[in-house]
């Protein structure tokens, strides 16, 4: 389902996408560890932390929305459709974080306005960059997204 909904023809256009999951054990012992795994910078602390719901928005903003321009991408049914399927893999146990904070302060259930918000923290080498990683003990997994302007 993931899939095909993100490489029909015409619907995401992106520099890079990183999807996968992997079981974590003790290899993996940090969120550090799942992003090297899937090539990300290891961000130690700057890593924000979110709710599943949070999850959930931030995926549905980066694949719906071009980061450097703000452009519409992918339809929002679409990428909510990815959301909901790339989270149903993680238990209630799972900690979600992302590189940035994509909520305003004041309303901490609204994503932000700008496509990639200031207090930002590059997990590869693209201009923009951004998405999920979901670690628990069990299973573990990346949605990332890379743009160039």
């Amino acid at each position: 389902m993931i899939l095909s909904s993100l490489f029909r023809p015409g619907q995401l256009c992106a520099y890079g996408f990183r999807l996968g999951y992997v079981y974590s054990g003790k290899r993996l012992a940090s969120v550090d560890d799942v992003a090297a795994h899937f090539g990300l910078r290891r961000l130690g602390r700057e890593w924000i932390e979110m709710t599943r719901d949070e999850a959930a928005l931030v995926i549905v903003h980066v694949l719906g929305t071009s980061l450097p321009h703000g452009t519409s991408r992918l339809s929002h049914k679409d990428a909510q459709g990815v959301a909901t399927a790339f989270l149903a893999v993680f238990s209630v146990n799972t900690k979600f974080v992302s590189n940035c904070r994509w909520f305003d302060d004041a309303s901490h259930d609204a994503i932000s306005k700008v496509s990639v918000p200031p207090q930002f923290e590059s997990g590869t080498d693209a201009t923009f960059d951004g998405g999920v990683i979901g670690f628990s003990e069990s299973i573990s997994g990346v949605l990332w997204l890379e743009d160039e302007d």
